[in-house]
């Protein structure tokens, strides 16, 4: 889908880099560390934090938030979630992949840390299906009782 004013989309162009990869992998492992020294935290359920956080940013600036911050593609990704965006909303590119195979990994972290207990699992699962439902090539500019309808 290329946009009716032929402006590149500057706000997901830097994704064709695969430097980000490293760096959203850095940012997890950091993150974890983080948590690793905290003292109150229990380390059983370090990644499941990680999971639940990564998956709300996710849910919030990859399926919730519409638009670019930039102002000179004319309108034309006003309507689109982040998601949508990127890679000119072909479905199944390496970079959505990515993004839909490193959170299945983060959940696999998170129930083997708490060795599968049942509330932990349950949790886990719900913030997974909730966070791959999104990314689903059916969910295509599909909203949700209406949030986030177009005008």
């Amino acid at each position: 889908m290329q946009p009716a004013s032929g402006i590149e989309n500057q706000n997901v162009s830097w994704m064709r880099g695969r430097g980000w990869w490293g760096f959203y992998v850095l940012v997890l492992l950091l993150s974890r560390g983080v948590l690793y020294v905290t003292p109150f935290m229990d380390q059983k359920y370090a990644w499941t934090v990680i999971h639940v956080l990564c998956t709300a940013f996710h849910v919030y600036f990859l399926h919730w938030k519409l638009g670019s911050p930039f102002w000179d593609n004319s309108g034309d990704y006003d309507r689109l979630t982040f998601w949508e965006q990127i890679d000119n909303g072909v479905q199944y590119t390496a970079n959505r992949k990515f993004l839909t195979v490193v959170p299945v990994i983060v959940y696999l972290l998170a129930s083997a840390s708490t060795n599968w207990a049942t509330h932990p699992l349950v949790m886990n699962t719900a913030v997974l299906v909730l966070e791959l439902l999104g990314k689903a090539g059916f969910m295509h500019r599909v909203r949700l009782f209406g949030i986030n309808k177009e005008q």
